[in-house]
């Protein structure tokens, strides 16, 4: 049996395994044994001891957010880049954060394009 952590409000299994204890947030999160490790995906919480299919929408959500902690660990693993982010931000008196939440931005629309 695998022991599974759901967010209460998204459905998805954000840890599983077969560990006898999980760390989770009752309050935020739902703590369920499943026979098989669930697809994060494709699968979502059904509300009471089990899993069903994800919705069209809930898929593209998974996906959308999926490519965006992805473009966010491209840009946060380059150390160079956040380095002339914040040194061109200093610059032109910018806050860092704006400055690189909008690079980001066009960044995401160069990867989707």
């Amino acid at each position: 049996m695998y022991r599974c952590v759901f967010e209460r409000q998204t459905g998805v299994c954000v840890s599983s395994g077969r560990q006898a204890e999980l760390t989770y947030n009752p309050v935020t999160e739902v703590l369920i044994e499943l026979p098989n490790d669930p697809d994060r995906r494709t699968e979502r919480w059904d509300g009471a001891d089990g899993v069903r299919a994800a919705t069209a929408q809930e898929l593209a959500d998974y996906d959308d957010a999926e490519d965006d902690r992805a473009g966010r660990a491209d840009i946060d693993e380059n150390r160079a880049f956040k380095a002339l982010a914040w040194e061109v931000a200093e610059r032109f008196g910018v806050d860092v954060d704006v400055f690189r939440d909008s690079v980001f931005d066009k960044y995401q629309r160069l990867r989707r394009s």
